[in-house]
């Protein structure tokens, strides 16, 4: 017999011996094995816990059983039943890891970061406002100071350029010519 390997080990070519005889079997999924059942091709539970998924198996039947899991993803279209199994595994494991709390102190970590971050929003928000408006204010200032310096230098009125002529200053910048 002829069979060569790569390197992860999967059969790359065999002999046509080999090829004639009938193919192996399919692997129990993590549902089956517990149940010590064979695994047909119309299990409900294979897509969802394939044999290397058992500990979630184990946690998600501790948790709700399979007799509702498998009555919830019945209820479900089949679109969506792959997110609601994922949920499932979620709950499962981490009620798993901690009994008491489960998703209720992850939930609630999440809100107060949520809580958190939204006030550091209002935060940024505001100082951003106050940023624009001294902003504006500096600006107009600005403008409104050398609009000002600007008018009482270049205009004064006729009777201080009168007077500041027959003394020979120059109202603007209180030169002498």
């Amino acid at each position: 017999m002829n069979i060569h390997r790569d390197f992860s080990g999967i059969v790359a070519g065999v002999d046509a011996d080999y090829k004639n005889q009938n193919p192996p079997t399919m692997q129990a999924c993590a549902a089956c094995k517990f149940q010590r059942r064979k695994c047909t091709a119309d299990c409900p539970l294979a897509p969802y816990f394939p044999a290397e998924r058992f500990r979630e198996f184990r946690n998600v039947r501790k948790l709700f059983g399979v007799k509702n899991v498998l009555k919830t993803l019945g209820d479900l279209e089949p679109s969506k039943r792959r997110d609601a199994v994922q949920c499932i595994i979620f709950e499962a494991n981490c009620r798993a890891s901690d009994l008491a709390g489960g998703c209720y102190k992850i939930i609630a970590k999440m809100q107060r970061e949520i809580t958190l971050l939204e006030a550091q929003h209002r935060l940024v928000l505001r100082q951003l406002r106050f940023y624009r408006q001294t902003a504006a204010c500096a600006i107009r200032s600005e403008f409104d100071f050398d609009f000002e310096d600007r008018i009482r230098k270049e205009s004064c009125s006729l009777n201080e350029r009168l007077t500041a002529r027959e003394n020979g200053v120059c109202c603007s910048k209180g030169v002498t010519h």
